[in-house]
């Protein structure tokens, strides 16, 4: 699920499970560059209203439904 979430560089970073340096550095990028925390939490903000809503994604899987039951 990560994948569908965040987009590498625009609202966070994937890095490799193999890569403890790399994962070292993206967080010291986050704990030192304030614009990105910023960036990033506006951004991630948005996408959980967006996609993080129970009640919206089960109004979207209703509507799926019933949509299916008409044809």
């Amino acid at each position: 699920a990560n994948r569908e979430w965040i987009v590498g560089g625009e609202n966070g970073y994937l890095v490799p499970i193999d890569s403890p340096e790399r994962l070292a550095q993206r967080i010291i990028d986050a704990l030192t560059d304030e614009s990105l925390r910023k960036k990033v939490a506006s951004i991630n903000i948005e996408l959980v209203r967006e996609k993080g809503s129970y009640r919206r994604n089960m109004e979207k899987i209703e509507a799926l439904y019933y949509r299916l039951l008409q044809k």
